[in-house]
């Protein structure tokens, strides 16, 4: 089922529709407009962080193993560097450090240091 049938089916009147219009494709969102015309979107953005602000406490768990892995996965990197490694050879190892710790994501290293 796309969006616009859900919504379509939805039992409230989607007179208004809140989406993170930056992470949602332009081509989707022509469809949506297409599809849906007599419905108003707008940017959830807002309402997402306030929902983002407020933790269970479970999810504060979640965080602190979360951000405790990262460390340990970055300090177990930084441990095996020595003259001459490449930054990419140290990418490769704290992608293994991080997934030897269950880690699933990866972000961006912008720099390690001069070249």
């Amino acid at each position: 089922m796309t969006a616009a049938e859900f919504i379509r089916n939805s039992r409230m009147s989607a007179r208004r529709v809140a989406l993170h219009l930056s992470f949602f494709p332009a081509d989707a969102m022509n469809v949506l407009r297409r599809e849906l015309p007599s419905t108003t979107f707008v940017e959830a953005f807002p309402i997402l962080e306030e929902l983002r602000a407020v933790k269970t406490k479970q999810e504060l768990a979640h965080l602190k193993a979360g951000a405790a892995a990262v460390v340990d996965s970055v300090l177990a990197t930084f441990q095996t560097a020595r003259p001459g490694v490449t930054e990419a050879e140290l990418a490769d190892r704290l992608r293994l450090e991080q997934s030897q710790r269950g880690l699933v994501f990866d972000y961006a290293l912008i720099t390690s240091g001069v070249p």
